[in-house]
């Protein structure tokens, strides 16, 4: 009898916290924090592969959807690191800003935006989820969650 030996893969995550739950009819084991990606960008879009997807939450509050008001914003990448890029797909850009709150909603940054593409600094900021909102004439267009790691 021949036996072969195969490699075995695993996941591997950066976690926040973990732990081992026993009870009288079993046990159970956690993870809070997974998230492990990988961003591929290419001249025609992005794409992000991981364990723990990030998520966007778009509303539009005080202006209708009439003749291209609503700006069309991509934020990338996010989980961010050092920095992320807020990416407007109009050509009119004037009368936009973003503020970017902690989620005790205190204002951190407020920035008025001059060209369609724009870095946020995320590097002095502790890992934690912050909130993106993009503005006209301060009024809510659309609203991110960013994940800092």
């Amino acid at each position: 009898m021949l036996l072969g030996a195969q490699a075995i893969r695993a996941q591997q995550t950066v976690l926040t916290a973990s732990n081992d739950a026993t009870g009288t009819t079993g046990s159970v084991s956690y993870s809070i924090g997974q998230v492990a990606y990988n961003f591929n960008t290419a001249t025609d879009g992005f794409i992000i592969e991981g364990v723990q997807q990030p998520f966007e939450i778009q509303f539009h509050i005080g202006i209708d959807e009439v003749n291209g008001t609503t700006p069309g914003c991509t934020l990338y990448p996010n989980p961010a690191g050092s920095y992320t890029n807020l990416k407007i797909d109009r050509n009119e850009i004037k009368n936009l800003s973003y503020q970017l709150y902690n989620m005790n909603g205190f204002l951190l940054e407020n920035m008025k935006i001059e060209s369609p593409e724009t870095a946020i600094r995320m590097g002095d900021l502790a890992p934690a989820s912050y909130c993106l909102t993009v503005s006209e004439n301060d009024k809510a267009l659309q609203t991110f969650i960013i994940i800092k790691k």
